[in-house]
């Protein structure tokens, strides 16, 4: 199919443009529901960078031009940070972009539950749920993955409940 390798293609020429500041590029709208007609749908790409200096994204214009040739509309690019910083204003479009997303580079940092450095779950309005600590893999917004993380952010999260309990 010609949306898969254009996808691919996308991912092959952002890569080294980016370079170690790309942190994922993710698919998302009907092509990642299932829902994606050739004739009528558009690939909508989000692009997570650490840092969104003009130097940086100068480093990955020529790519945003070439796929705004190809015909598709331009990827979103911003920060982690900057995205959660948006939920309050495309909130809907936000939703919609967790619940149907496809990674096809990077980290999935769009799923799981925000927690502070102790392992505290914050809410969506930036406070902390009294009590409620998460750690490992249902534990979103790190770069990291695996057991090690669960290891990690384990103990951090047993450590404060337990002195937040006494």
């Amino acid at each position: 199919m010609v949306a898969h390798k254009q996808l691919d293609e996308f991912v092959s020429r952002i890569r080294p443009a980016a370079g170690e500041n790309l942190q994922s590029v993710i698919l998302y709208g009907s092509a990642a529901a299932g829902d994606f007609n050739p004739e009528f749908s558009n690939l909508n790409l989000l692009c997570l960078l650490y840092e969104t200096s003009f130097a940086k994204l100068s480093a990955i214009a020529p790519v945003v031009e070439w796929w705004h040739r190809q015909k598709h509309p331009a990827p979103l690019v911003m920060t982690q940070d900057e995205l959660e910083r948006s939920a309050d204003v495309f909130s809907i479009e936000l939703l919609d972009i967790q619940r149907h997303h496809r990674v096809l580079f990077g980290d999935d940092t769009l799923t799981g539950l925000r927690t502070n450095t102790s392992g505290e779950v914050i809410d969506t309005r930036g406070k902390v749920i009294a009590g409620l600590y998460c750690a490992g893999e249902s534990q979103g917004g790190f770069a990291q993955h695996g057991l090690a993380r669960c290891v990690v952010f384990g103990r951090v999260a047993g450590r404060s409940a337990a002195k937040n309990s006494a």
